[in-house]
């Protein structure tokens, strides 16, 4: 039946002219044409999908899906006003520690008003001004990062070196090379194990030459690197350094404890004089009583709750060091008022129940305590033994231990010789 088409139910449908047979030919060349293409497409993406789902060990159908919706996905233009109270809630929580930070909600009730007068008077170059900066802030996201995670590190090495042990024996096997493959971990925080692969001919150049086991070889590979503490440097541009928490640790101790000694040496302060090696250690627990109260110095600028270095997370550690390098944190003097100041303010806030001074923890005796007849014996004791050794040369009839001596009769009249019986 040939193609209508009804514009409404009292007009009288318009027949098409019939196509004739060359323009049917053009059409089902072209219709096929095109169907051959889309499978050429489809080929073409499965194989592409096929090749990375291999490469860094995902499933095919997940590659598939989000190179489709990656397609689909469209981001918005960014929003002046969302740009705007970014900007001034980081201003207010500027200096702030974390865990006493506004929160944008508040933020938004106690000072949308003002906020929404100062947005109306805002410029257009003012305008374009934030718009460039919720822009650039996308793309610094959007950049590709190495992983900092150990357990991520993990993941990755295991899907990428893994199928790369198996792409490099295959080659070996297809083209005849001879040779091995390493990869071991650059730091002692890592937890992946080592990936290696030996040829024969490598296996028997190992075992003749260096006189050892190819697993031998790989894991003093892996201890060398591992004690040298010498790392490959990311190739992606912007990659952040590893993260060392025990490196991260120490330098935050040490840059509290040289910063302490060093205001601890000053003239005006006058606790460690000049020529003494001796240093205040830094007490984390009880700071304001043996460190703010005692010595009459203060830490200022600190980014979060002054605690041990050790009990901070990676993001507190950094902003901790950051803060000590560009001398943000640093040790003040407190004057006599201001002493007093804090000293009454931790008094009240001890008796409000916070526990600011701690206690020292009371040494518990091991073992069961002695009488006190036992203690006036061991004394008695010790007095008479000590009266016995007074005079050396007095003999005690009632001891055995002293070498009794006989009187015998000698071969001349009155002379009397002393034996050792003992």
């Amino acid at each position: 039946m040939a193609r209508t088409r009804t514009y409404n139910e009292n007009t009288v449908p318009i027949r098409r002219a019939a196509l004739s047979d060359s323009k049917r030919r053009e059409r089902r060349e072209r219709f096929q044409d095109l169907k051959n293409d889309l499978a050429t497409t489809h080929n073409i993406f499965a194989a592409s999908a096929r090749e990375i789902a291999k490469k860094y060990g995902r499933t095919e159908r997940w590659t598939k899906r989000q190179v489709l919706m990656s397609t689909v996905i469209t981001r918005r233009k960014p929003n002046v006003w969302n740009a705007f109270i970014r900007n001034k809630l980081n201003k207010c929580n500027e200096g702030r520690a974390t865990g006493h930070r506004i929160s944008l909600p508040e933020f938004l009730r106690e000072h949308v008003d003002e906020l929404k007068t100062e947005y109306e008077r805002l410029t257009s170059a003012q305008k374009k001004a934030f718009r460039e900066e919720i822009l650039t802030l996308r793309e610094e996201r959007s950049t590709i990062k190495a992983r900092n995670n150990p357990k991520a590190v993990q993941t990755e090495v295991q899907s990428a070196f893994g199928n790369l042990k198996k792409d490099f024996a295959s080659a070996c096997a297809r083209t005849g090379c001879e040779g091995f493959f390493i990869a071991v971990r650059g730091s002692i925080e890592d937890y992946h194990e080592p990936h290696a692969v030996y040829t024969a001919g490598a296996t028997k150049y190992i075992r003749d030459v260096l006189k050892m086991e190819p697993g031998t070889f790989t894991l003093q590979f892996e201890s060398n690197s591992v004690s040298s503490g010498t790392r490959t440097e990311f190739p992606v541009p912007g990659a952040p350094k590893k993260f060392s928490k025990t490196q991260a640790v120490s330098s935050a101790r040490a840059h509290l404890q040289q910063t302490l000694n060093a205001i601890l040496r000053r003239k005006d302060v006058g606790v460690i004089r000049k020529g003494k090696e001796r240093e205040i250690k830094m007490n984390y627990d009880n700071y304001e009583a043996k460190i703010v109260e005692k010595y009459g110095v203060a830490l200022v600028g600190f980014p979060c709750k002054l605690t041990n270095p050790g009990n901070l997370g990676r993001t507190d550690l950094e902003q901790v060091i950051s803060a000590f390098d560009n001398g943000t944190c640093q040790w003040k003097k407190l004057s006599k008022t201001e002493l007093d100041t804090r000293t009454k303010q931790n008094q009240e806030r001890q008796a409000a129940g916070e526990q600011v001074y701690k206690a020292r923890k009371v040494a518990k005796q091991r073992g069961k305590p002695k009488s006190a007849e036992t203690i006036e014996d061991e004394h008695e004791a010790d007095d008479e033994e000590g009266e016995q050794r007074e005079d050396p040369n007095e003999i005690d009839v009632g001891r055995t231990d002293q070498p009794r001596l006989e009187t015998t009769e000698s071969e001349g009249p009155g002379t009397i010789q002393l034996n050792d019986t003992q």
